[in-house]
């Protein structure tokens, strides 16, 4: 019986050290920021997801203005799930990721939007109620 528990614990082990979430969650670093949402702007273009934003927020961390990319597939939202209206954000970002927000500009044509990364998800991001 302690055999078998033995076995399926390095099994277990063994398939870990091989999945690629794992592998590819080692290599992701993520920066910390914090402070006051000035404005979110949907990434518009015809390619872009449709839940998919830029957050304009006033790093207290940097002490300067940070624009960083919000993917529902990406980034990990927590506590009130409110990137729109919240007047505060505290989280991570992953600064490599950049340029993931599409808008649309005159004659129709897609720009990405210059930011400073995409909200992560180690350990995310959390928002204020108001």
């Amino acid at each position: 019986m302690i055999k078998k528990a033995y076995i399926t614990v390095g099994l277990l082990f063994v398939l870990t050290l091989f999945t690629p979430e794992f592998t590819k969650g080692a290599a992701i670093i993520e920066m910390p920021y914090g402070g006051r949402r000035l404005i979110t702007t949907l990434c518009n273009c015809k390619h872009g997801s449709p839940s998919q934003f830029a957050v304009t927020i006033f790093d207290y961390v940097q002490n300067r203005p940070i624009i960083l990319s919000y993917m529902a597939v990406g980034s990990r939202l927590y506590s009130y799930f409110n990137i729109w209206t919240a007047t505060y954000l505290l989280g991570s970002y992953n600064p490599a990721v950049r340029g993931t927000c599409m808008v649309s500009v005159s004659g129709g044509d897609c720009e990405p939007l210059p930011d400073d990364g995409l909200m992560g998800v180690l350990p995310g991001t959390g928002t204020s109620m108001y």
